[in-house]
């Protein structure tokens, strides 16, 4: 028999994983900041790129599809906050991918350097500062409010999602 998971549990587990692979991202940023383009650095950005395209964005939309409208009849405005958030990442990583696409492209400069890594650093500065907020506030308060009907939905429909 599989073991019961807790859907906030998993929820903040998937945050403490994305926050140990956006550190790469912040080393990988600094490291061009200071010592110029490598392309080592570079792939290790994609990388994150990759996992922040893919995981993280499952997060969101895991958030935004299952858990909010369960809070959201409990709670008015509250994850309106989130939602802006969310769609702050997104339009912040889609600068990011740009700057990834001009350097895979071979359109590098020194302004394309800079851009990389200052949109770098606003994806770890913003993705830490959401994720302490989710993990801190957002998650606690889930599990209080949410009945136990509401939970066992929850847990349901995040084993289904992707």
């Amino acid at each position: 028999m599989a073991p019961v998971v807790d859907p906030i549990e998993t929820f903040r587990k998937e945050n403490e994983e994305a926050l140990e692979i956006i550190s790469q991202l912040g080393s990988a940023a600094e490291f061009i900041s200071e010592n110029g383009f490598s392309f080592d650095a570079f792939e290790q950005i994609v990388n994150v790129v990759e996992f922040i395209d893919d995981k993280v964005r499952k997060h969101t939309e895991k958030e935004e599809k299952i858990l909010f409208p369960l809070m959201e009849r409990h709670i008015n405005g509250r994850t309106q906050s989130m939602r802006i958030e969310h769609k702050e990442l997104w339009r912040a990583f889609a600068t990011l991918k740009d700057c990834v696409k001009d350097v895979e492209d071979l359109r590098i400069h020194a302004m394309t350097v800079r851009d990389l890594v200052a949109s770098s650093r606003t994806i770890v500065e913003y993705l830490v500062k959401h994720i302490q907020k989710e993990n801190g506030v957002y998650f606690p308060e889930a599990k209080e409010i949410l009945t136990q009907i509401e939970y066992e939905q929850l847990r349901t429909e995040i084993a289904k999602a992707p």
